[in-house]
């Protein structure tokens, strides 16, 4: 007996949330969800779309995104950005924010097992990944291996032992990131030394392909592929965003097929921050740069030709001026009012850094309801088809394309047969 009642009774919720779905029920969603800040940076209210960041590239894309993070934020050589990098509760934040956005890994900018708060950020980084299941891997920093070579140690020793050390702790995850079933270690910088490569290679127990940066990787014996990066240094008035090293790095790797090729993407440069900073600049044109480095890979890749990986010039480098954590782009103005049967609006930004508009009903003016949306060019929304009834307040929403930011506009009031501007 007691079974067939809860056979029922499953029966029961089944069809109760049939009847809800068919009854064309709109999930709601806070005033505060829409509008205010989303994101795991500090000191900024910005609210950043969720779209994801594969959006961006070419359609049928299967390409991995990576995205580099810095450690190190919290350590007095470093500058102040209202959190430290070694804290659990804003490492969780980041993480899910990542997630939300689509990116598949975070590549550390790894400086060994003994340096102070960046190495406790990566350890704690490396376990929240395998909580949450997202991935992990590192890039191996070259300023340690500088370090030891002037003081006269054994470079190709102190490699090693650093490799070791990633192959023990993080590369045997299942979550550490991988192709074709092999571990990927990224270097930055790690060519310029006299490291015994091979002597590496057969001293690794889980045969790690070894990834460096810039297109001369792929000529190079030692490496198993190469990452793009960002090269300010190139810029000048006729390629004033260094589209041309990223052009010359695509056609490079189209030429390598049997190495392993990482794109690049980004949103500008400045290192005005930077206790090394020599007035290097990539302007961020309010995300058209962030843009422009996707349109370069689209130039270059298509679904019967991949681009394996990208790596997103960063998460959260503020004091070279890449950071997306934030969002990318500048935020703007959106107005919106009623006219006759329709809500209109007028954006002040750039049409090409909003994916479409979105229109809220709020009838109780504290959550909202999607009613409708329309693409980015559009200016106004027909309102009759919704039968709304009493008094709304309807908001219009331009959300950004991905990790763009959002602008949301102030309510405009519908009701009572009323057809004016909101006196908000």
């Amino acid at each position: 007996m007691a079974m067939k009642f809860f056979a029922a009774l499953v029966l029961f919720i089944s069809a109760c949330l049939s009847g809800l779905a068919a009854a064309g029920e709109r999930p709601t969603r806070s005033i505060e969800e829409e509008a205010t800040a989303n994101t795991s940076a500090a000191g900024t209210n910005a609210h950043v779309s969720r779209l994801p960041i594969r959006s961006l590239l070419y359609p049928g894309a299967t390409t991995k995104i990576y995205v580099r993070v810095m450690p190190w934020f919290g350590d007095s050589k470093h500058v102040q950005v209202g959190y430290r990098s070694d804290d659990a509760r804003q490492i969780s934040s980041q993480v899910q924010d990542m997630m939300s956005r689509g990116i598949d890994a975070a590549i550390v900018d790894w400086y060994g097992p003994d340096h102070g708060v960046s190495s406790q950020a990566t350890d704690m980084l490396f376990r929240e990944s395998q909580a949450r299941g997202f991935g992990f891997g590192v890039s191996v920093d070259g300023g340690p291996i500088k370090d030891c070579q002037k003081k006269g140690c054994d470079v190709t020793g102190f490699v090693l032992a650093e490799l070791k050390y990633a192959e023990k702790n993080y590369e045997s995850s299942p979550n550490y990131v991988r192709w074709q079933g092999r571990p990927l270690v990224f270097f930055f910088d790690g060519d310029k030394y006299p490291v015994d490569w091979n002597y590496v290679r057969s001293s690794l127990r889980l045969n790690p392909m070894f990834i460096f940066r810039n297109s001369g990787a792929f000529d190079s014996k030692n490496d198993d592929g190469a990452f793009s990066w960002i090269a300010p240094e190139t810029v000048n008035p006729s390629d004033p965003l260094g589209l041309q090293y990223l052009d010359r790095f695509y056609t490079r790797a189209q030429r390598s097929p049997n190495k392993f090729a990482v794109g690049s993407v980004y949103k500008g440069f400045n290192d005005e921050r930077a206790s090394w900073g020599s007035g290097r600049r990539i302007p961020d044109q309010c995300g058209q740069t962030w843009l422009e480095t996707f349109a370069a890979i689209n130039r270059h890749y298509s679904a019967s030709n991949q681009l394996p990986a990208l790596l997103i010039v960063t998460w959260n480098d503020y004091e070279e001026g890449t950071s997306i954590e934030p969002g990318v782009g500048c935020a703007a103005d959106l107005k919106a009012w009623i006219d006759g049967s329709k809500v209109k609006w007028n954006y002040s930004g750039s049409r090409n850094q909003v994916d479409h508009f979105a229109i809220f009903d709020s009838p109780d003016q504290r959550t909202l309801v999607k009613i409708g949306e329309v693409k980015q060019g559009e200016t106004s929304f027909d309102l009759r088809s919704q039968n709304l009834q009493g008094r709304h307040r309807i908001y219009v929403k331009a959300v950004g394309r991905a990790s763009m930011v959002d602008s949301l506009s102030a309510p405009v009031e519908l009701g009572r047969g009323e057809r004016e501007r909101d006196s908000d």
